[in-house]
């Protein structure tokens, strides 16, 4: 049934952990594009850090949820 992701008949694509994980990618997509307009060889160990942040983002519902807050802190934290 992985054929129905992202449509419009998913089952579980109104949930709110999956709402959660497509706003994550646009969201993931502006801090890589704010950090490349400000990248110098100063920041370059930041921007690196904030790229692979996401990989922290694991787990199942109320985990994730938490990992999405550490994530968010963070981004935050680095940049």
């Amino acid at each position: 049934m992985k054929f129905l992701r992202g449509k419009g008949i998913d089952p579980f694509g109104n949930t709110r952990h999956r709402k959660l994980e497509r706003a994550l990618i646009p969201e993931y997509m502006e801090t890589i594009d704010s950090c490349l307009q400000r990248l110098s060889s100063d920041n370059y160990e930041n921007a690196i850090e904030i790229a692979a942040l996401p990989d922290m983002i694991r787990g199942y519902e109320e985990i994730k949820e938490a990992n999405v807050e550490r994530y968010r802190e963070a981004v935050q934290n680095l940049l």
